[in-house]
């Protein structure tokens, strides 16, 4: 049986302030809610307690249910029930807000977009500022409330995921009229105060440029760059890496860069259709895989014809996929790398152990934030009384020739800093 992981990373955002204006839910309503919640969890999930206990998760869900009030608005609710699905440490099961608070540009955030570092203080975008506190709260201890509220791996890479929208985040798990900012610059510590921001005005980075996958030929460098954004429409990826290959072949290109930095995952078969051009060997990207099939899968899609018995089911399939009959095939006549960094997640970072596993390339930047046993493939429900919105797995993947062990992300090769792997690969590497 032949497994495609089809997988959206999704984000959220929140915001902060009085929310009066909108409803609220009383306190047996917000139990209820969270009792669905796990129960869904408990009937979906593949394997639930895989990073923390039984008990200890029904301790903490005991803890959020008793500290509810009488009544709570929407917000107020997320910030209690979006302790629970984190536990979990899977990047595909988590809980996401509301619709009409990611879109409110006016809520009033922390003034400044940020960029968490190693130690867990931040740093302000084109700015030589680093955050220390915030109203008198160390930067760490704050970044460390914030990560109890976002579900992944690894610390690592919940730490970047919720990148973008840390301003949002900060306002609403540390409300107030004005912010007490302690930071240091060129090794000398100063304080300034400044009021919340719109969120439309606090934009964490430029822009991206819109598009899924586009290359260029680096001539001084006889290299070919693949900039790889979205594992989105094989159709058309198929038939850029027919053009791609092509001009590689027609100029002699004797190194491809392949840039997974700015790549969140999707359709893995995209990433098939690339290693029929770079592997040596016949591949495979996945090799066993664990389904839970449940009324809640079959619910969420009736027309995929999955079997009437509520049970979870292991397959194992080594068959490896063999290589097309191929002119422009690149494996044996240059040299293939891949950039990686923590935000490297799901289909992308499937890819990359694949290119490692079966020799296609190397592995340059930091390790994936996806691991390479990891749970994907997520329903989304809704919740009744709160009306938030949450995803859960259903199927466990193994990179082909894993195991349980290998819980962790794709190690690289050559272990760099991610805004230094170009720099890194075209310097150092292809000399």
């Amino acid at each position: 049986m032949k497994f495609i992981a089809r997988t959206t990373l999704l984000f959220f955002f929140s915001c902060a302030t009085v929310f009066s204006q909108h409803k609220t839910i009383s306190r047996a309503e917000a139990q209820a809610d969270i009792d669905t919640l796990i129960r869904v969890v408990y009937e979906t999930h593949p394997d639930m307690y895989a990073a923390i206990s039984r008990e200890a998760f029904e301790e903490e869900v005991e803890k959020v249910k008793s500290a509810l009030p009488d009544s709570l608005t929407i917000l107020e609710f997320y910030k209690q029930a979006g302790l629970l699905l984190p536990l979990l440490q899977d990047g595909h099961t988590s809980m996401q807000l509301p619709s009409e608070l990611r879109k409110n540009g006016e809520l009033p955030v922390f003034p400044y977009p940020l960029i968490p570092l190693a130690d867990s203080t931040f740093r302000i975008p084109g700015s030589p500022k680093t955050i220390l506190s915030i109203n008198g709260v160390p930067s760490n201890a704050v970044m460390e409330t914030i990560l109890r509220y976002n579900s992944g791996e690894s610390v690592a890479f919940r730490m970047k995921r919720n990148e973008d929208y840390l301003p949002a985040l900060i306002a609403l798990l540390y409300p107030a009229e004005q912010y007490t900012i302690a930071y240091s610059l060129n090794g000398e510590k100063f304080t300034e105060t400044r009021e919340p921001e719109p969120w439309k005005n606090v934009q964490s980075k430029p822009t991206e440029p819109g598009f899924d996958y586009r290359y260029e030929f680096l001539e001084d460098k006889n290299c070919m760059y693949l900039d790889f954004r979205e594992f989105n429409n094989t159709e058309k990826f198929a038939a850029l890496l027919a053009s791609l290959f092509g001009e590689i072949q027609k100029r002699g290109v004797a190194h491809l860069i392949v840039d997974l930095r700015r790549n969140g995952g999707g359709n893995s078969e995209l990433g098939d259709e690339l290693l029929q051009y770079i592997s040596p060997v016949p591949f495979r990207q996945y090799g066993d895989v664990t389904v839970r099939y449940s009324d809640p899968v079959r619910s969420a899609y009736p027309d995929w014809g999955l079997q009437p018995e509520n049970a979870i089911v292991h397959y194992s399939d080594n068959e490896l996929i063999p290589l097309r009959p191929n002119p422009y095939r690149f494996a044996g006549h240059g040299k293939v790398y891949l950039l990686t960094r923590k935000e490297t997640f799901s289909a992308t970072a499937d890819l990359a152990w694949a290119v490692q596993f079966f020799g296609a390339g190397k592995i340059v930047g930091e390790e994936t934030g996806g691991w390479i046993v990891c749970f994907k493939d997520s329903i989304t429900r809704r919740l009744a009384h709160s009306g938030l919105s949450y995803d859960v797995s259903w199927k466990k993947f193994y990179g082909y020739g894993a195991a349980n062990e290998h819980t962790h992300g794709v190690l690289p090769d050559y272990p760099v800093a991610e805004e230094e792997a170009l720099t890194y690969t075209l310097e150092r590497l292809i000399l």
